[in-house]
């Protein structure tokens, strides 16, 4: 189960003292970012600014 591995991994991630987030797309598949072109753009977005967040990415002028 797939969903059961990403939230096994977030918590030890959690437990080691990183950050790490998980968001949850109800009714998801495994791949359905490649279907959703919206949904897409919309999941690299929140990837920047998580990694903006952690200074591991600049923040846009």
């Amino acid at each position: 189960m797939p969903f059961a591995g990403a939230e096994a991994f977030r918590q030890a991630m959690q437990q080691a003292g990183n950050r790490c987030e998980l968001d949850v797309h109800d009714g998801g598949q495994h791949g359905y970012l490649m279907s959703d072109r919206e949904l897409y753009l919309k999941t690299l977005t929140k990837t920047d600014k998580f990694l903006e967040s952690l200074e591991l990415l600049p923040k846009p002028r």
